[in-house]
C-alpha cells in the first residue's frame, strides 16, 4: 500500500517525519506538497482528510493521521516488521528510539 505523506518542506515537525521515513526506508511514500502560505491546507479535498488542517499529515489507505508525534511514534511501532529491524540493527533502533523520544519531549 502506497502512502501519502502530506507536507511543506519548511516546517520543522514534517522534516522530523521525513527524517523517520528516510531512516527507516520506507518504501512507497507519496509526497504531497502543500504551501501553506497559499492556504492549500484549507482546501475541502484537504479538509475532509484532515479537519484541524494540519501538517504533516499521512494518509495509509483509509487511515488518516496528523502531527509529528502520532506520526513518529507510528512508524517506530511498525518498524518491527521493517527489514532495518530484521536485519539485526536492533542496536541502532534502540539509539534512534531514545534519540527521538529526547527530541520530542522538548
Amino acid at each position: 500500500m502506497v502512502l501519502t505523506l502530506y507536507k511543506m518542506d519548511a516546517s520543522p515537525p514534517v522534516r522530523a517525519v521525513y527524517m523517520v521515513i528516510e531512516y527507516l526506508g520506507i518504501p512507497d511514500v507519496n509526497y504531497v506538497e502543500l504551501n501553506l502560505l497559499a492556504d492549500e491546507h484549507l482546501k475541502d479535498n484537504f479538509l475532509k482528510l484532515n479537519p484541524q488542517h494540519t501538517i504533516p499529515h499521512l494518509t495509509d489507505g483509509n487511515f488518516n493521521i496528523w502531527d509529528r508525534y502520532p506520526n513518529i511514534t507510528g512508524w517506530l511501532k511498525r518498524c518491527s516488521e521493517h527489514e532495518f529491524y530484521k536485519k539485526g540493527n536492533l542496536p541502532g533502533l534502540l539509539e534512534f528510539r531514545r534519540l527521538l523520544k529526547e527530541y520530542l519531549s522538548r
